[in-house]
């Protein structure tokens, strides 16, 4: 092991000896670190670390034991560690046991009640698994396909302390490397910033909370008191623009009283940690269910990360993705060709006819009232919630696009957010785009659509969409595709003729990928 440390570099080491060829368990460190040995044994090594700069915080390397009738001691050992310390902790290692079937691939599936086990004593220790980038089986039997099992054995846990105190670092799993077991790294995506982060302005989100406080419609029914423009859809975008901006400021004040609440709710759980205050057991989760909730309100609940070396790689890829192959007129002639109206004069008429405000209403009311807003930060519930103060100018904007054909240019800023199409995504293309557009702009540009025409065009929709279109079509089920493609193959294989047939699968994913 010495000479070990000596190639790799590192300044110090604790090496817990082995017990035949298994069982050995070591663990290196810097001389930038301070790290502390708290116990060990033939499973675990437990230590703190102190960092220039970061609260200090607790380390477990660990390793289940490889006997399923013995795991138990593990899981028993897992239970006791928890209990010695109130530190921001990290566990990582070779369980020897996965938390769910999906984690294994291959062999014979696993007992449910060993996987059981392992759930309960991590949610005994407040464990919970931090994730994963890259490859999701960490352990190999190194055997040809027929007969290969692969697992996830190996993963990094981490308490409730550590995820607040440090939220950016991730674990990754590397290559196969002489081990059947993948290394693991715990590290921070942005280290260079870990000690000097740089502050970027957070985006202003107006909070549902806010709807219970007074002095919020205070604000709003200031805002719109004043009419200022003439022209009402600038008008509006003025009033929406100097409202985010005052509940902002507003919301700065009330969070130094929030910041308050949040030191003491810390400070007295720091204490009863510690001892130095005899607090029942009941009182300290009473403190940190409090302290959650605190954190709920300050924080939303979520986890962002920012990476500016990813912003070249996002923009390049998607730019090429978005960026049109300019058909020509004669290209986009072949494609409308073969289309024909299908719309009767009655349904033209009725879909033509003029909107109503009520139309305008009912979109607003129709929309989800939480769900993520655009670049002005105000979600469906703030309209829904002061309607009563608001609810007429925006009418009238909106009546103004729709039945006067006013321009939308000024009101159509959107914010690209990727959303990830599988569980663990590792490339760019493992996420789609959605835009998130302005409450205003859904109204009439994209609501119109889901909302006030849909309603006049859902009687339409039988005669114009093909009935083998069933996906998003009220009345069909997406699942009925799925029926009709397996009696088409299932019709295939069963003709006696011997003319040949052929059936293709298209990638329907690729069709939504361009712009044409």
């Amino acid at each position: 092991m010495e000479k070990l440390r000596v190639q790799l570099g590192y300044s110090s080491k604790l090496v817990v000896n082995s017990i035949g060829k298994s069982c050995g368990l070591c663990i290196f460190w810097d001389e930038i670190i301070d790290v502390t040995l708290l116990t060990y044994s033939h499973e675990h090594i437990d230590v703190t670390i102190k960092e220039k700069g970061r609260q200090h915080w607790r380390f477990t390397g660990f390793y289940g034991h490889p006997e399923r009738s013995q795991r138990h001691h593990s899981w028993t050992l897992l239970r006791r560690l928890a209990g010695m310390s109130c530190l921001p902790w990290v566990c990582m290692g070779d369980f020897n046991e996965v938390l769910c079937d999906d984690e294994k691939l291959g062999g014979s599936s696993k007992r449910w009640r060993e996987m059981s086990d392992f759930r309960e004593a991590l949610a005994d220790a407040n464990l919970e698994d931090m994730g994963f980038m890259g490859a999701k089986f960490t352990w190999s039997n190194k055997r040809d396909v027929a007969s290969s099992v692969l697992g996830r054995l190996d993963r990094g846990l981490c308490n409730k302390g550590f995820r607040s105190l440090c939220s950016r670092f991730v674990i990754r799993h590397m290559e196969f490397w002489g081990s059947a077991h993948r290394p693991h790294v715990l590290e921070c995506p942005d280290a260079t910033n870990v000690y000097n982060p740089v502050k970027k302005s957070r985006r202003f989100f107006f909070e549902e909370c806010w709807t219970k406080d007074s002095e919020c419609k205070e604000i709003v029914d200031l805002v719109w008191r004043d009419k200022g423009y003439n022209c009402k859809i600038q008008s509006v975008l003025n009033n929406i623009d100097r409202c985010g901006r005052l509940l902002n400021e507003w919301n700065a004040r009330k969070r130094k009283h929030l910041q308050q609440n949040l030191h003491a709710k810390r400070e007295a759980l720091r204490k009863a940690c510690r001892g130095d205050v005899p607090i029942p057991w009941k009182d300290i989760k009473l403190l940190e269910s409090r302290l959650d909730e605190v954190l709920e309100t300050e924080e939303g609940g979520t986890w962002r990360d920012s990476k500016d070396d990813l912003e070249t790689i996002v923009g390049q890829y998607f730019s090429v993705l978005f960026s049109s192959n300019h058909p020509t007129k004669l290209d986009m002639g072949k494609v409308f060709e073969g289309i024909r109206p299908k719309l009767d004069n009655t349904i033209s008429r009725f879909l033509d006819s003029t909107f109503t405000g009520e139309e305008v209403r009912r979109a607003v009311f129709d929309m989800y009232p939480t769900k993520v807003p655009g670049s002005d930060g105000l979600p469906a519930i703030f309209f829904q919630k002061y309607w009563d103060s608001i609810g007429l100018s925006v009418v009238e904007t909106c009546l103004c696009v729709l039945n006067e054909g006013a321009s939308v240019k000024e009101m159509n800023n959107t914010v690209i957010s990727l959303i990830p199409k599988i569980k663990n995504p590792i490339r760019i293309s493992d996420y789609r785009p959605i835009s998130l557009c302005n409450v205003i702009y859904k109204i009439i540009v994209v609501d119109d659509i889901a909302k006030a025409i849909t309603n006049r065009f859902r009687h339409a929709l039988g005669g114009i969409i093909s009935e083998t279109q069933c996906a998003f079509i009220p009345g069909r089920l997406i699942s009925d595709n799925t029926i009709v493609g397996f009696e088409c193959l299932h019709r295939l294989k069963r003709r006696k003729r011997k003319k040949v047939s052929m059936a293709i699968k298209l990638d329907m994913s690729k069709a939504y990928d361009r712009v044409e």
